[in-house]
């Protein structure tokens, strides 16, 4: 069985020159990260796609989160043209990964529990909390 590859996606004609291009082969995948891919059904080309396409920011440690937002869609879109429409992002848009300093090891991945705040300023305000709570979490039964 062949594996199918980003390039094999974008039209001939439009193919344009990665500026994130990288060799999938070089990176490392740890071992929680292969566990979190089994259990939330997440390929090794959709973890291509957000190495490749994602915005990327610092985690802290010099790791760096990688998440689809709309650069990345605009991205996605001038290498592959239209195949990637408002159809597609909706899977896609709640997915991250962190990965290490040097960018050769993916140490985790998954999806967000709460949708993130697509804009600035809209936010939903916050409840206060309940008399004698010290956080929003939900009690353990």
């Amino acid at each position: 069985m062949t594996t199918l590859c980003i390039d094999d996606l974008a039209p001939r004609a439009t193919r344009k020159p990665d500026p994130r291009s990288h060799d999938p082969a070089a990176i490392e995948i740890t071992r929680h990260a292969r566990a979190r891919m089994r259990r939330l059904g997440v390929s090794e080309f959709f973890l291509d796609l957000l190495l490749r396409f994602g915005n990327a920011r610092r985690a802290g440690d010099g790791r760096r989160i990688r998440y689809f937002g709309r650069g990345a869609f605009r991205r996605m879109e001038n290498y592959f043209g239209s195949f990637f429409g408002a159809a597609h992002r909706e899977g896609l848009f709640d997915c991250y990964l962190v990965e290490a300093a040097a960018g050769d090891r993916v140490i985790t991945l998954g999806f967000l529990r709460e949708p993130r705040q697509r804009r600035a300023g809209t936010a939903p305000p916050r409840r206060a909390l309940p008399p004698g709570t010290r956080s929003h979490a939900l009690p353990r039964k």
